[in-house]
């Protein structure tokens, strides 16, 4: 914020100042023209453009990276729970398949036993 008020009130920082104070700098007083003024002044105008251009791309990156990793969460919590159901229907299904196949024992044991079931 310090830079954007120095760029646009003309104040200048103590070790720096940015392109536009660079620019001046390695002009001589006397060298210094209106063109090089110009360029100057430009450069200090889009210096907190281009920051806060940047500073924008940044928090946008930032906001797109805390969605991402709230539904990475979120779908490995959905993953958990849909592995636990998973168990819990594998169970279900192995119980009524060893009660089927019990049922069936049961049901071909008498015919079993009197001898091959039905040949005439």
């Amino acid at each position: 914020a310090r830079r954007l008020d120095e760029a646009h009130y003309g104040g200048r920082p103590a070790g720096g100042g940015g392109p536009a104070v660079a620019a001046v700098a390695s002009c001589g007083d006397s060298e210094l023209t209106a063109d090089a003024a110009a360029d100057a002044v430009a450069a200090a105008a889009r210096a907190p453009e281009e920051e806060l251009q940047e500073r924008l791309r940044r928090h946008v990156r930032g906001a797109k990276l805390r969605m991402l990793r709230e539904r990475l969460r979120h779908q490995e919590a959905e993953n958990e729970r849909q592995e636990a159901e998973n168990v819990r229907r594998q169970a279900e299904a192995q119980a009524l398949l060893g009660k089927l196949d019990s049922q069936t024992c049961a049901m071909m044991a008498p015919l079993l036993i009197r001898g091959g079931g039905g040949g005439a």
